[in-house]
């Protein structure tokens, strides 16, 4: 068991069925309906409020079964047990639901509910969960564990206030991932506009949209594009090099290999390294370059042709033998890496793919350099480059400023949940 941080003396330590009734689901598979009462599983459980609009259903009879010994209701808090262990989610609704296998309830009996909810995020929290889970290929955590979970708490008027600070910090959160999910989605919609439809022919200072289209291997376009194989329009193609390497990052300005998990669809990130061992000699042909196309050629399926520019990137940085670089004179390098991401590619990708397991598949180079490729005249490949660009600003500010959130919020709950700094109620200090 970890030390648990320091608490006020006036606050109780207590074990968490001393404060909560907890109550396992049933240990029966389910089976699903496609009408019926929702059914929430471990998968649907990710933290914060519980949502009910993308369960699966059960019938009568199933959902008899799995709330026989209790009925989810508001305010109680799910926490998964096996796989993902440790996860929670409040509930926030009056509906009725049900829970599946490998998930518990928490009703709180003599403790606020946010403010429990919020303690179960809390990393002394995290840590007694991670001593006592069990299991090698798939880890578990027990009733029994969760049960003796040891919980720290102030009075009931001072656990309102903190959950009701941490509560309007996790509000900001939510709406702040909610603008990042709807520019994804706008970013999503308006590649699929541009690089189908173009932005049309300019006129003076304005686009005057396409009126001509004709039929090409990728579909329908803009009689002025032209359409040909990346294999016409690369200077470069290349993989890199994958030394055996400590996991740890390669502090600034030392030697490093990208890991594949640089490459995201969120953007470069050369952050994301191993560093070269110093017994190594580096190899500064396959140092990372601005305007390189990088593409994941190996690993799981959902991480393989996933595509990133480069648009800045520090010395030093090499290339893993996972990752392939593409470098172009032909056209714009950001408007290329735009359209190996778009629709058409990855379907051509993910058809293509080989591998004899899911987790572990490739990509060869021959099947990238047949890939039809759209090239509109150099203006217009500016034009919605820079339209989609201002997009990304846009997204990328916007996670900046998520990031900055979470952080804040991790700090509140190391103040706030230790009663390192304590918060007033009804205009006067707690002690």
């Amino acid at each position: 068991m970890p030390n648990l941080n320091i608490v006020p003396k006036i606050w109780l330590e207590e074990r968490l069925d001393n404060l909560a009734k907890v109550v396992d689901s049933a240990h029966q598979t389910p089976i699903f309906s496609n009408a019926g009462f929702p059914m929430v599983r471990v998968g649907d459980i990710k933290g914060g409020k519980i949502s009910l609009a993308n369960t699966v259903t059960v019938n009568d009879e199933v959902f008899s079964i799995f709330t026989k010994n209790y009925k989810p209701q508001f305010d109680d808090i799910l926490m998964t047990r096996v796989g993902s262990y440790g996860r929670s989610s409040i509930v926030k609704t009056h509906k009725t639901f049900c829970l599946g296998q490998n998930t518990v309830v928490i009703n709180p009996q003599i403790i606020v509910a946010d403010y429990l909810y919020q303690y179960l995020q809390a990393e002394n929290i995290q840590a007694q969960i991670d001593d006592t889970v069990s299991g090698s290929s798939q880890k578990s955590l027990s009733l029994s564990a969760i049960k003796a979970l040891r919980i720290s708490s102030p009075h009931p008027p001072e656990q309102q206030k903190i959950a009701a600070i941490l509560t309007s910090v996790d509000e900001v959160i939510e709406k702040t991932q909610a603008q990042i999910d709807k520019l994804k989605d706008l970013k999503s919609g308006m590649m699929q506009e541009l690089l189908t439809k173009g932005v049309g022919i300019k006129q003076g200072d304005k686009y005057a949209p396409h009126t001509e289209f004709k039929d090409s291997p990728v579909g329908r376009i803009p009689k002025g594009w032209a359409v040909t194989k990346l294999s016409k329009l690369i200077n470069v193609m290349e993989s890199g090099w994958s030394p055996q390497c400590e996991s740890t990052p390669a502090p600034n300005g030392e030697w490093c290999i990208l890991k594949t998990t640089a490459v995201s669809w969120n953007g470069f990130n050369p952050s994301a390294n191993k560093k070269l061992p110093n017994e190594l000699e580096p190899r500064p042909q396959i140092q990372v370059k601005a305007n390189d196309i990088l593409i994941t050629r190996a690993g799981p399926a959902e991480r393989v042709g996933v595509i990133s520019h480069v648009d800045f990137v520090p010395e030093k940085v090499m290339l893993s033998d996972k990752i392939i670089r593409i470098q172009t004179n032909r056209c714009i390098s950001k408007f290329l890496s735009l359209w190996l991401s778009s629709s058409f590619v990855q379907k051509y990708l993910a058809s293509r793919v080989s591998g004899l397991a899911m987790s572990q598949t490739n990509i060869s180079q021959s099947i990238l350099q047949n890939i039809f490729c759209v090239i509109p005249p150099l203006e217009e490949q500016q034009a919605i480059t820079n339209t989609i660009n201002s997009l990304e600003v846009r997204f990328i500010a916007t996670e900046k400023k998520l990031n900055s959130l979470i952080l804040m919020k991790k700090a509140l709950m190391q103040d706030l949940l230790t009663g390192k700094v304590r918060v007033k109620v009804d205009n006067d200090l707690v002690s």
